[in-house]
């Protein structure tokens, strides 16, 4: 009998240890399981953050042919990258993919020496490799024209778009604003500059408008010899319209090229009731005709942040493509073909976080099949959140941004995971003992009591 007892006691003994043994199993199953997903999130945090990142690294806000301007970029992310260079009018433009031997990658463009027909002769980098070089179009002479040239650097996963002013060697200082209502008076009108060309050289500088080019005139000019010239010109013909392009040739060859603006509205035009009402309503230059770009009150306002969404509708096809550009004198100069959607519709994203607010700018849309389909509406770059339609303007970031930015969003995330997975395992735990408590009472109570 004393036997059984102890052959009883050892067996409920041994079920115990089994129940006990299973229990820290689960447990430290539940502990794996819970711990895993913050080992996860930080996986994806240090994988984010080797994805790196691409920008200027010092990029100069002038130049003045024919000096070598000197493009700064730092490449964190590795491998090649597109560089490209276009001027206002596209008279030159240059597209290049590079590769650099370290994250720093220097890029050399002899603004004296463009007109070369090998861009090997003016196009250079160090520290790093050139896979390729595509020349667009150069229609320029040996020195780069002056104006706002876009300059953009390019990843797989980014874009980071700037602006290079190269002084013209004929440069516009009087003449460049005119109102309707002086024309009116006096349909005669000044305009004047310098030049870096030799007194008694003579060039020529034509007039003409931006919408339906149906107004042409041009003026042949003689520098004096304090390197200044002045012409006059007769608008009467002048139609209605608000801008006209001014452009300046050597030689057959652009060297500077830039935009007039007539403020207010034509007093010729029979349907105008009140000339300052008019005048005003203008003030915004604001012109449709067959394309409207979107935007609430006079202008359009955008933040100074990545990812600003322009959107406008037109009479165009699916499929028909429009030429947008973004013009800030002296701060940018974007330019973009977009395509017309099956609704009559297209956008435009573009980052603006590199302009500081209240920095006034233009938008021109004109079709590529038909010039006299175009539109022109001024806008202002405002605080990130000033416009009431934040979300709409796209105040998504951009891809750069958010792989940088991915860290922070990890590690929120794993701040978030850990905590909840801390709590269920403390859970877990609590359960655990309980269920072991429990068990060891069912022991007692049970075998060991009948014992």
């Amino acid at each position: 009998m004393p036997d059984d007892s102890l052959q009883m006691v050892s067996n409920a003994l041994r079920a115990n240890y089994s129940r006990l043994a299973v229990l820290a199993a689960l447990a430290v199953a539940l502990s794996t399981v819970v711990l895993a997903a913050p080992v996860a999130a930080d996986g994806t945090s240090t994988s984010t953050d080797n994805n790196g990142h691409i920008d200027f690294d010092d990029l100069p806000s002038e130049v003045e042919p024919p000096e070598t301007v000197e493009f700064e970029v730092v490449n964190t992310s590795g491998g090649q990258f597109d560089f490209q260079i276009s001027s206002p009018d596209n008279s030159f433009s240059l597209e290049a993919t590079l590769e650099g031997d370290d994250d720093d990658v220097t890029i050399e463009l002899d603004t004296g020496a463009v007109g070369a027909d090998d861009p090997d002769e003016y196009f250079t980098v160090t520290d790093g490799e050139v896979h390729d070089v595509t020349v667009h179009s150069n229609d320029v002479g040996d020195e780069l024209p002056g104006g706002d040239y876009s300059v953009h650097i390019m990843t797989d996963s980014s874009i980071v778009m700037d602006t290079l002013t190269v002084a013209p060697s004929i440069e516009f200082h009087d003449g460049l604003e005119l109102d309707w209502s002086e024309l009116d008076d006096d349909p005669s009108h000044t305009i004047a500059g310098t030049t870096g060309f030799d007194s008694g050289d003579s060039f020529e500088i034509r007039f003409e408008t931006s919408d339906d080019e149906s107004f042409l005139l041009e003026e042949e000019v003689v520098v004096d010899e304090d390197g200044q010239f002045e012409t006059t010109v007769d608008l009467t013909t002048l139609p209605e319209t608000n801008r006209i392009d001014v452009t300046a040739e050597h030689n057959n060859l652009t060297r500077v090229s830039t935009t007039f603006w007539v403020d207010g509205v034509d007093p010729r035009d029979d349907d105008s009731d009140d000339d300052d009402d008019a005048g005003d309503e203008d003030d915004s230059q604001t012109e449709s005709n067959g394309i409207v770009i979107v935007h609430d009150g006079d202008e359009l306002e955008l933040e100074a942040a990545f990812d600003q969404q322009i959107t406008g509708e037109s009479d165009l096809d699916a499929g028909e493509h429009i030429d947008v550009q973004l013009v800030s004198s002296g701060t940018f100069f974007i330019q973009e073909e977009v395509e017309v959607d099956e609704h009559g519709t297209f956008e435009l994203s573009v980052d603006f976080d590199y302009v500081e607010p209240d920095t006034a700018f233009t938008v021109d849309a004109e079709s590529a099949a038909d010039p006299a389909v175009n539109a022109s509406v001024s806008g202002t770059i405002v605080e990130p959140g000033a416009t009431d339609g934040a979300d709409e303007n796209g105040s998504v970031e951009h891809d750069e941004t958010e792989l940088a930015d991915g860290t922070d969003a990890d590690d929120a995330l794993f701040a978030g995971v850990s905590t909840w997975g801390l709590g269920l395992l403390a859970v877990g735990t609590v359960l655990s003992v309980v269920g072991i408590s429990v068990m060891l009472g069912i022991g007692r109570s049970g075998s060991l009591r009948e014992t």
